[in-house]
């Protein structure tokens, strides 16, 4: 049974385990101990590390905050109203971030022409454009796991006659906060290390002095994945490459394991922390970190609050904010911070509890419409006034550029990935059912990390690896990519369908079924349905693939459809724009996500387990 499961261990561990590993190969040289210490130290470096986490922080708890309350609304509302918002939901997840964010900047940029010269406004717009796409899955989520929540116990405080707000603090609240524990840290790492917001909303900036440097360019909302992406823009060298990415997958590494050890209740964590504070940035930064567990050990949410928004003003102005502060602080915010004391204030009115849901709900529908406006008109150039102008210039520009070429590479992508990711389940489905794959545990830990710990950090090493073997500007080398980013999400949903299937064919087996008569005529036709599930997951992860593309294909006659609509209008640098031909391509990639997400969205949201994940 090992062998059933031996090429997707292979194909994680050189796609997600060896470009971590082999980005300190230069670290092994006592030479580039040095290298280490300037870009430590380099002001680049620390503002992208501030950014990384205050961005990241920040936008993972305004998504718990709003998520779980549209969970509750879509929970409690009638069919209908549920229906329509699960609807909205589900549009925003299918909606390209690279068709969303651009015209998200159109229409900021309409209202405040100099609002991304701002610092503070810039910084909030990343920060809030992150949370709306981070909403969908959170309320997913949240959705499915009040479904486990009894009846007899909201039936019990109905009679007791409490209201929405206490049935919110006293039962669904805290049961969605406990079980969405896991991917409240997954949602961290994986914002600490995003390019594809900051770079298409804001491209990094503004620029701080402090920022420039001989290693990179840092700016108010460079996180890691732009800072490692200006590696690749300016063409350093290997050793500055690889050096970088593992300064960065250390502090992801250090940060996921910090997070999950305070998560577990691991006191020895606590002094630890503190003498790396102490090492790493002296008493400044020590003080800091006793200040910051005493805070918490205060029974007042107000000192709490106070300590945070001072801790992080210091950190924006002088970056010097250690990593493991900065994992604590998240783990208290995120994770351990209280919130009864909140949860049990009730709003002036009970409608108030709506307002962030119809909030976001107003934006959605803004945003559909002048992507649907400017496909047609020239609302774009001329303001609203242009709304009622037709234009299509838009089909004569896609024309004229062979959109229909850049199509065929979305195509060919999500198809080699979808294609590939099917054969590797298919493969793995066998020992889940039997349940004798001695390698299960070390698939799901393999799987989880390339989960929590594969971006741009590994994206170069890969980059690097990819040019020496001569398949960077190739199919391949996007498709391997996204095949391991989308087997961890279909792998955890393909397990939970194969536990099912297990009495079915031990029942089979009984009957004289076994071998390949067993698992081609009694396993895969029944899990047909989970396994084109897998297949359209994979497609649309391929279909809809930008920061890979565009770091990897330099010819563009390779380019899919994102890097096209990236020299459209969604690079936030361009002078001359395209607003009329991004809409158009952006309807044509959103209709094919949209078609394959009606396979998969009931089951995105029930199948799927936060415990697996």
């Amino acid at each position: 049974m090992i062998i059933f499961h031996l090429p997707l261990i292979l194909l994680v561990l050189f796609l997600s385990i060896l470009p971590i590993v082999w980005s300190f190969f230069p670290a092994l040289r006592p030479e580039s101990l040095e290298l280490f210490k300037e870009i430590w130290f380099d002001g680049s470096f620390r503002v992208s590390n501030q950014v990384a986490y205050f961005t990241s922080l920040l936008s993972t708890f305004l998504a718990l905050f709003l998520g779980i309350r549209l969970g509750f609304v879509m929970s409690e509302c009638g069919s209908r109203k549920r229906n329509l918002l699960y609807s909205l939901t589900m549009f925003v997840w299918i909606l390209p971030y690279y068709v969303m964010i651009p015209f998200l900047r159109l229409v900021l940029d309409f209202m405040d022409p100099n609002i991304f010269y701002n610092p503070f406004l810039a910084f909030a717009m990343v920060v809030l454009v992150k949370t709306l796409l981070n909403i969908p899955m959170v309320a997913f989520m949240s959705l499915a796991i009040s479904r486990g929540i009894p009846s007899s116990i909201r039936d019990s405080l109905v009679i007791d006659g409490a209201n929405r707000s206490e049935m919110f603090s006293a039962v669904y609240s805290k049961q969605i906060r406990n079980t969405l524990k896991p991917y409240a840290i997954l949602l961290m790492i994986s914002g600490m290390r995003d390019v594809g917001v900051p770079l298409l909303l804001t491209g990094g900036g503004p620029m701080l002095r402090m920022g420039f440097s001989s290693f990179g360019v840092a700016g108010i909302t460079t996180t890691f994945g732009i800072f490692l992406k200006t590696s690749i823009d300016t063409m350093q060298e290997d050793p500055i490459f690889l050096t970088k990415s593992a300064l960065v997958s250390s502090i992801l590494v250090f940060t996921f394991l910090t997070l999950w050890a305070l998560h577990k209740g691991w006191k020895l964590i606590y002094p630890l922390l503190g003498i790396m504070e102490l090492l790493w940035f002296g008493w400044i930064g020590f003080i800091l970190f006793f200040l910051l567990i005493l805070c918490w050990k205060l029974e007042k949410g107000w000192i709490k609050v106070i300590y945070l928004v001072s801790s992080f003003t210091i950190g924006m102005f002088h970056h010097f904010l250690s990593p493991s502060f900065l994992s604590l602080v998240s783990y208290h915010v995120l994770i351990g911070m209280e919130r009864e004391e909140f949860e049990s204030r009730r709003f002036p009115g009970e409608w108030m509890e709506h307002v962030p849901t119809f909030s976001w709900i107003l934006i959605t529908m803004f945003v559909f419409f002048i992507i649907l406006s400017s496909a047609l008109t020239d609302l774009p150039d001329l303001g609203f006034s242009g709304l009622l102008r037709l234009n299509l210039e838009g089909f004569e520009k896609l024309w004229e550029d062979h959109f229909h070429l850049n199509m065929l590479n979305s195509l060919m992508i999500g198809m080699g990935s979808g294609v590939l990711t099917t054969f590797l389940i298919l493969l793995s489905i066998v020992p889940m059912v039997k349940g004798t794959d001695p390698l299960s545990g070390m698939t799901k830990i393999m799987l989880s990390t390339t989960l929590m710990l594969t971006g741009m950090n590994t994206l170069l090493p890969l980059f690097i690896i990819f040019r020496k073997m001569g398949i960077l500007n190739s199919y391949i080398s996007v498709i391997l990519v996204t095949v391991n980013r989308s087997l961890p999400m279909t792998y955890f949903m393909i397990m939970e369908d194969a536990k099912k299937m297990k009495p079915i064919a031990e029942q089979a087996f009984i009957d004289g079924a076994e071998g390949i008569p067993l698992v081609f005529k009694v396993i895969y036709p029944v899990m047909l349905p989970s396994i084109l599930v897998c297949f359209s997951y994979s497609f649309i992860k391929g279909w809809t693939n930008f920061i890979v593309p565009l770091i990897f294909f330099s010819n563009p006659k390779m380019f899919p459809i994102s890097v096209k609509l990236f020299e459209y209008a969604g690079d936030p640098t361009l002078q001359y724009t395209y607003w009329n031909a991004f809409a158009l391509g952006g309807l044509i990639a959103t209709s094919i996500v949209a078609l394959l997400s009606l396979i998969i969205r009931n089951r995105i949201s029930s199948d799927i387990t936060v415990e697996e994940i």
